[in-house]
């Protein structure tokens, strides 16, 4: 195991490597034949990403923080780190190599969600309501689920429930007694989760705060195209 700011590493014979974007899941593997460069820093696509790549031939590569990673000639080079990059190899698989990183960098906590993520479905408001939902709606997709005769679950209240992003507190206007809400779906049988996301309204007194104390991330990385329109939340 070793650690290095930039790296250079040969591809293997036959060797395979994952990881990045899940956006570019269907990019996957990387092989002597991929052409592909992307950065992990700020624009993740859709907010799902990880600084960790794993190979067919048991090694991977792991960092706390951001880097720029690319496949080009049949060389993996890593760089525009932003903190320490971590390397592993002598592993026999990619089954080796991601239990390998995992156990070293992030272990299994022994918590597990709720039991209801497992055994009922998965409802989530976007679907019935898009954006914007209200107590009123709300309450009404539940009741529809239930009267179609499919069983409760977990209840994903999603965009919208909130006035501003930054600002986690119920819009009032549109949920005017959330604790009702709740209790109402509880009742049903219904865990209910609220959606939320890394970002910051920008004309709000949130936003002045964090940025007058030089909280956020303010230099842009983002590429142009359909990609920037995904990570600005465009349908």
């Amino acid at each position: 195991m070793t650690e290095r700011s930039k790296i250079e590493r040969k591809l293997l014979p036959g060797e395979h490597w994952w990881g990045g974007l899940t956006r570019h899941g269907d990019r996957m593997p990387f092989n002597a034949d991929s052409s592909y460069r992307q950065s992990l820093y700020q624009n993740l696509m859709g907010n799902q990403g990880c600084p960790l790549l794993v190979s067919s031939r048991g090694r991977y590569i792991w960092s706390e923080e951001p880097f720029t990673f690319e496949f080009k000639g049949g060389w993996l080079v890593i760089e525009d780190a932003l903190g320490p990059i971590l390397e592993g190899e002598s592993q026999r698989d990619l089954r080796g190599a991601y239990l390998a990183a995992c156990w070293n960098y992030f272990p299994p906590s022994g918590k597990i969600p709720h039991p209801l993520s497992f055994t009922a479905p998965q409802y989530n408001s976007w679907i019935d309501v898009r954006k914007y939902p209200t107590q009123e709606s709300i309450l009404k997709y539940a009741r529809s689920i239930l009267d179609a005769g499919l069983p409760p679950g977990v209840m994903l209240i999603d965009d919208f429930w909130y006035r501003n992003c930054g600002l986690w507190k119920w819009d009032l206007e549109a949920f005017p007694n959330p604790k009702e809400l709740v209790d109402q779906l509880h009742h049903w049988g219904f865990l209910v989760m609220l959606w939320i996301c890394p970002w910051v309204t920008a004309d709000t007194r949130q936003y002045e705060f964090l940025s007058n104390q030089h909280i956020l991330i303010t230099a842009s990385k983002m590429p142009l195209g359909d990609d920037l329109e995904l990570a600005s939340g465009a349908e």
